[in-house]
Formats: C-alpha cells, sequence, structure tokens
C-alpha cells in the first residue's frame, strides 16, 4: 500500500511542477497573474493564466490549425483565459512550444491593432511583453 501512495505523491509532485512551469511561463509572456497563489494548496496538475482581450475560439482554433496544439482558451467573468493540463507525458519542451506558439499569435493579433513589437518589448518588459493590452 505504501508503495502506491509513494508512486501517487510522485505523480501529483511531478505533474503540479510542470503545471507551475507552465504557470510562470504564461505569466511572463502576458504579463497577467492568476486568480490563485501559485501554491500546491491551490493548484495541482492545471494551471489557469488570463490572456489579453480576444476571441477564445479563434486563438484556440488558431493554436490547433497553425501549431498542431490543443489547449483550451476560455471567456469566463469577461476575460479569456488558457487552461494548461499537465500530466507525465507532458514535457518542459511541449509547454514552452505553446509559449512560442501563443507569443507569435497574440504578436501578430498586437501588430493588425496598430501596436508596435518594438514599443511594447522595450515599454512593457517589466510587466511582460503583452501587458499594453490589459
Amino acid at each position: 500500500m505504501g508503495n502506491r501512495r509513494q508512486r501517487w505523491e510522485r505523480f501529483r509532485e511531478q505533474t503540479h511542477h510542470l503545471a507551475q512551469y507552465a504557470r510562470q511561463q504564461l505569466v511572463d509572456l502576458v504579463g497577467r497573474e492568476p486568480l490563485v497563489p501559485d501554491s500546491r494548496q491551490w493548484y495541482g496538475s492545471m494551471a489557469h493564466v488570463p490572456l489579453p482581450p480576444g476571441d477564445a475560439a479563434s486563438l484556440q482554433q488558431a493554436l490547433w490549425s497553425e501549431h498542431r496544439i490543443e489547449v483550451p482558451i476560455i471567456t469566463w467573468n469577461s476575460r479569456r483565459w488558457i487552461r494548461v493540463s499537465c500530466h507525465l507525458y507532458n514535457t518542459p519542451e511541449e509547454i514552452d512550444r505553446l509559449v512560442d506558439a501563443l507569443r507569435d499569435l497574440l504578436y501578430r493579433k498586437m501588430q493588425a491593432l496598430g501596436v508596435g513589437f518594438e514599443q511594447e518589448k522595450t515599454e512593457e518588459t517589466e510587466k511582460g511583453l503583452l501587458g499594453s493590452l490589459r
């Protein structure tokens, strides 16, 4: 019985660590804080991070059609959110790939809105590269 409990605890620890990594990478990208503290007491293997305003369905579709990444993007309480679920088969490299894809799609949206990439990069670095879309 103890061996099963140890495996279960190791599973929870590994998946939480990866969810924590995903959460931090997304916070660094968009400069927005999640609703809950960064603590295992508040989340396990899933992390939610608010995204800049926009259409949730079109962003989710673009992640799939352009990058073959499937991740829920939802609208809740009039805000757009991403929910990353981590399992033992997921890797930090997959999280990095997701963040790179989001960066690409969100920057294209910024450019379409007339927000300059270089201006954003230099003025908003401390608040996240997409901070002006808050």
